[in-house]
C-alpha cells in the first residue's frame, strides 16, 4: 500500500543530518543563492581500467566465473558513487551521508542515505549503495510528497531550513528534469555520469565522463578539478585492494603530493 511505502521512506529519512562540503567561499547568509558554473572531465583510461578489474571483482578473491550472479555484480554507476561517499566522508568527517540520485527502474527520484565508517572495506561501501539503491527504488515515491511528509514545504521553520541533500549524483540518461528544477537552489554540487556510443574498436574499459555542476559562490573550478582528481585516485586505490578501509586510501595525487611541504630529516 502507498501508505507503507511512505510509512518506510519516511522512517529511514529521520533526523537527517546535514551535510556541508568544505567550501572555498563562505555560505552566502540568508535566502540560498546559486551561480552555477560547469565542469567536464573524461576519467582517464588507468581509472577506467581500475572501474573494470572492481567490476569484475568477487568477495571471495576469485575473477569473473562461468556461474556469476550478475544482478549483484556492481555497475560501473554504483562504483562511481560508492567512491564519491567515501570522498564524501573524508572531506567532511561525516558517517551518515545524503545523496539524491535516480535510477532507470523508478520514475521518481531517489535520496539515498548512506552509511559509511572510516573502518568500512570500500568493497562494503560498494555493497551498501547497491542495497540502498535497491531499497530506494522499492519505495520510490514523487519528492514532492517526501518533502511534504518531513515537513521541509512548511514555510519559517527549523526542518524547512534544512535541505534533504546538498549534493547530488546521476546517470545521465537517468536524470529527471522537474527533480533537477526543483532541488537546484539547494545543492551545492552534482555530477553526472555519461558514456559516449562506443564502436567495436574500442577499448575494453568504460569510456566515462563526469560532468560536474557546482555553486561558483562555494567553490572555485581548481577545487571541482581536484575532486575529480581524487575520485580517480580512490578508483585506482581501491582498485588494487577492494578491501582496503576507506578511512586510510589516499586521496592525494602525485602532484598535490608534490606541492606538500618537506617532512624535517630526524
Amino acid at each position: 500500500m502507498a501508505s507503507d511505502v511512505l510509512t518506510r521512506v519516511v522512517a529511514r529519512l529521520q533526523n537527517l543530518p546535514s551535510i556541508s562540503l568544505p567550501t572555498d567561499y563562505p555560505r552566502p547568509s540568508g535566502a540560498q543563492r546559486v551561480v552555477e558554473a560547469a565542469h567536464t572531465a573524461q576519467l582517464s583510461e588507468q581509472t577506467s581500467l581500475s572501474l573494470l578489474k572492481l567490476a569484475l571483482y568477487r568477495e571471495n578473491g576469485e575473477e569473473e566465473e562461468e556461474e556469476v550472479d550478475t544482478a549483484a555484480a556492481p555497475s560501473a554507476f554504483h562504483l562511481l558513487l560508492a567512491a564519491f561517499a567515501v570522498l564524501l566522508h573524508r572531506y567532511t568527517g561525516d558517517t551518515d551521508l545524503v545523496i539524491g540520485s535516480s535510477s532507470a527502474s523508478a520514475k521518481d527520484p531517489l535520496v539515498l542515505r548512506l552509511s559509511v565508517d572510516p573502518n568500512d572495506p570500500f568493497w562494503a561501501v560498494v555493497r551498501k549503495v547497491q542495497q540502498v539503491e535497491k531499497e530506494a527504488e522499492a519505495d520510490a515515491l514523487p519528492y514532492e510528497t517526501i518533502v511534504h511528509a518531513l515537513g521541509k514545504d512548511k514555510e519559517d521553520t527549523v526542518e524547512s531550513s534544512r535541505p534533504l541533500f546538498r549534493v547530488r549524483f546521476f546517470d545521465e540518461t537517468d536524470e529527471k528534469d522537474n527533480f533537477i528544477r526543483s532541488t537546484r537552489l539547494t545543492s551545492d554540487l552534482t555530477i553526472s555520469v555519461t558514456r559516449p556510443a562506443t564502436s567495436t574498436h574500442a577499448s575494453l574499459a568504460p569510456h566515462i565522463s563526469l560532468r560536474l555542476i557546482y555553486n561558483s559562490l562555494l567553490f572555485t573550478s581548481a577545487r571541482i578539478s581536484y575532486i575529480v582528481d581524487q575520485l580517480s585516485v580512490v578508483l585506482r586505490k581501491v582498485a588494487a585492494n577492494p578491501l582496503s578501509p576507506v578511512g586510510s586510501v589516499p586521496l592525494l595525487t602525485s602532484g598535490q603530493r608534490a606541492k606538500l611541504p618537506e617532512r624535517p630529516q630526524t
